[in-house]
């Protein structure tokens, strides 16, 4: 009787652990990615951290403010100079819109007819554009309808993404703050459940993550540089 009790005690927790996981993941499921960002930016700009909160006489939080600031400020500037650039040619795409509405369109350039296959259907199109005001009026406001649909679905995306990166600098922060904490734990568990080697793994596992992001970076960069280079050039 008593072992039987307590079998059904067991059978309790497991249900309410098992409960409580599923609860759990269900709750954290919209985050994970927020959470794995934070995890893997923490674990990359670690040696940052260490640097910084040595020169700050073992001040972790201001350490984790400072490099947290700088991760907001590297964000929060190529967004507004996109939205200014966004604002330009929105304005300068309504003004060529409204001139081609008052004054027409001009005729279509001659190396038109020449792009293969549809060469000539584009320059027949030019042309109906160009003869039909009506014509031209209703596909403007095609063009419209589909643009607004496009920039809506982008804004909406965009703004998810802004709230995210948001929120995994926001874990960033109390990743830097109790990081060692975190690790040591992780540490004993995994040393409890695959020994001592797991330990090994576990530097392993960190040092190729930090490899593969910095040739990311690295190859960004790269990219970038030589992108502007060519835009400056043309």
């Amino acid at each position: 009787m008593v072992s039987t009790s307590k079998r059904l005690e067991q059978i309790a927790l497991i249900v309410a652990a098992s409960a409580l996981a599923v609860g759990t993941f269900l709750v954290l499921k919209p985050f994970l990615a927020s959470i794995l960002w934070a995890l893997i930016l923490a674990l990359v700009t670690w040696p940052a951290f260490t640097w910084l909160t040595k020169h700050l006489n073992n001040r972790k939080q201001l350490a984790a403010s400072i490099l947290v600031s700088f991760y907001l400020l590297i964000m929060v500037i190529p967004v507004v100079l996109l939205g200014w650039s966004l604002a330009d040619n929105v304005i300068d795409a309504y003004q060529t819109v409204t001139n081609a509405i008052d004054k027409g369109l001009p005729n279509p350039p001659a190396w038109l007819k020449d792009i293969p296959f549809i060469g000539n259907w584009l320059d027949q199109q030019w042309q109906e554009l160009s003869d039909s005001r009506s014509y031209f009026l209703s596909f403007i406001k095609t063009i419209a309808l589909h643009s607004k649909n496009f920039f809506l679905a982008g804004t909406t995306y965009t703004g998810q993404a802004i709230f995210y990166f948001l929120l995994s600098i926001f874990l960033t922060f109390f990743m830097y703050r109790n990081g060692e904490t975190f690790f040591s734990r992780l540490q004993n568990a995994v040393t409890k459940i695959a020994g001592e080697k797991s330990r090994r793994l576990l530097f392993v596992a960190g040092s190729t993550l930090r490899s593969v992001v910095y040739g990311i970076i690295g190859t960004a960069l790269a990219q970038g540089l030589f992108a502007g280079i060519g835009f400056w050039i043309l």
